[in-house]
């Protein structure tokens, strides 16, 4: 018994699993993990017979570097169901997917804090949601679920602030509100760990962040609903506490800071399917169609307030994001908002509040960057905080139009600040609210060439160039409400570049 793992330690002794056979290594080595187009069940099956044979084991090795990589290719390899599969093999990896979490359950903190065995514990919680609706009323998954969430409770601001427990603690938040991870907190731009772990996605922005996330239900599954409020509620009441400011402190804080963001958006996504009917099993709201649209209204920057999934009025998503701006407190509210959005890290919470919780943008707004929106914009960070503040924000505010309207003229048409421009624009196009003063600060400083900064081809046939963000300025003039105004947009593109550059 021991209170340590390979990162840090926490307040009490923990189970360690015996170390590995080398002889289990080895045999991992040989299997056969590779996909073969003549035969595709071959290494899914290889796979689970893997995990089945070395259930006593599983744990020892997890905690082992070259063996967790392998673990991980076998959860992932052998636990994931294509929709044609057969019964007999959804059957198979379901009993293999009981006998893996029961064999590693009783090793959990260790697993959670280890730098290895972490990894192959992520893996194991996130190919769960898509197997609820086809657990039997007698799988022993969910209560197994509940007991990880039931042990690492106690602990929670330990496994929060921990570089390996932190990554644990998202998954198994995702796995309890029937959330697949990387739907919710994507990788911005970095690779995996490993691999095989497949391509990663790169992120700039928040109109990256899917308009429906499948929840997945299955029979069973509400029983996990409450779990989920609980690790929440524990959040709020052992960081409650502690200290005024420790919520800040875990909104910037490296590990902390995506674990809260999963927090709000999970709730969200699960309020959001609970208050609109859907099936009983299976994903609801799901699928390929919402993700299209995702990716289309992503290239246009059109996800913007009331497209996101929201928490309940006066339920423990709410007090989560309240708490992280100390809403409830006007002595502070104003610099909590101002310090968060000073830091990239902050900034990120910012936004997950603003998506997810109708009332953050105008708190944010009036609170904290009302009397500083020139401090805001100038900064690298803050810029994009009055992005998402435009671009949530739900009411019309003509004080936030003409502010900004102001700095268009020789600060929001930089090339570095044309982000903030292209939300002003949809925001004025959305509200119906300063178009004229929107539309005389662009044009009366610049033609659509010259926002646009268009680079012809060097030679014939090569591919004209246009900045990103500017595009999407020309497009929301001409699409997004502005009326005469926007005719007068298309009409100076024809006449200066050609309908087939504008087009």
């Amino acid at each position: 018994m021991s209170n340590e793992s390979t990162f840090g330690r926490l307040g009490h002794d923990i189970n360690r699993p015996r170390r590995q056979d080398p002889n289990d290594i080895i045999y991992l080595q040989g299997l056969p993990l590779a996909k073969d187009e003549t035969d595709p069940e071959a290494a899914p099956m290889a796979a689970r017979s893997a995990l089945s044979s070395l259930t006593s084991n599983l744990a020892s090795i997890s905690g082992d570097e070259r063996g967790s990589d392998l673990l991980e290719k076998c959860i992932t390899i052998g636990l994931s169901l294509p929709p044609d599969s057969s019964t007999e093999t959804k059957t198979d990896v379901l009993e293999t997917l009981e006998s893996t979490l029961t064999s590693l359950l009783p090793y959990t903190e260790f697993l959670s804090i280890n730098r290895y065995g972490s990894h192959v514990l992520q893996s194991l919680l996130s190919i769960l949601p898509p197997l609820y609706p086809l657990l039997p009323p007698t799988s022993t998954v969910l209560p197994s679920l509940l007991t990880i969430a039931e042990t690492i409770l106690p602990s929670l601001l330990e496994y929060a602030t921990h570089i390996a427990g932190s990554h644990v603690l998202r998954s198994l938040i995702c796995a309890l509100g029937g959330v697949t991870p990387s739907t919710i907190l994507p990788r911005r731009g970095k690779k995996g760990k490993h691999k095989h772990s497949g391509s990663s996605q790169t992120l700039t922005s928040s109109s990256s962040y899917p308009l429906n996330v499948p929840v997945q239900r299955g029979p069973s599954s509400a029983q996990l609903l409450p779990a989920l409020d609980g690790l929440v509620g524990a959040l709020l009441s052992k960081a409650g506490k502690k200290d005024k400011g420790y919520m800040q402190y875990l909104s910037c804080h490296s590990d902390a800071s995506p674990v809260i963001m999963t927090m709000i958006r999970v709730k969200a996504c699960v309020e959001d399917a609970s208050r609109t009917p859907g099936p009983s099993g299976g994903a609801h709201k799901g699928g390929e169609a919402n993700a299209k649209d995702a990716n289309a209204s992503g290239r246009t920057g059109s996800l913007q307030a009331g497209s996101y999934p929201s928490v309940s009025k006066g339920g423990v998503g709410e007090r989560l994001v309240r708490a992280v701006l100390e809403a409830d407190d006007p002595s502070v509210v104003g610099e909590v908002v101002y310090g968060l959005s000073g830091e990239r890290l902050g900034s990120f919470v910012l936004e997950a509040c603003m998506e997810c919780y109708p009332e953050a943008s105008t708190i944010v707004w009036k609170e904290g960057a009302r009397g500083r929106a020139r401090e805001f914009v100038d900064d690298d960070v803050g810029n994009y905080v009055v992005q998402g503040i435009l671009q949530h924000m739900r009411e019309g505010d003509g004080e936030v139009v003409g502010t900004l309207a102001g700095m268009i003229k020789g600060t929001l048409l930089k090339p570095n600040r044309m982000g903030v421009l292209f939300r002003l624009v949809q925001y004025a196009g959305r509200t119906g609210i300063g178009v004229e003063d929107v539309y005389n600060g662009v044009f009366g400083n610049a033609s659509v060439p010259e926002i646009l900064r268009v680079e012809l081809p060097e030679k014939e046939g090569g591919r004209t160039s246009i900045d990103v963000n500017a595009a999407r300025v020309v497009y929301w003039f001409t699409e997004g409400g502005f009326g005469k105004w926007g005719d007068k947009v298309v009409e100076g593109g024809i006449k200066t570049l050609g309908s087939a550059e504008v087009m």
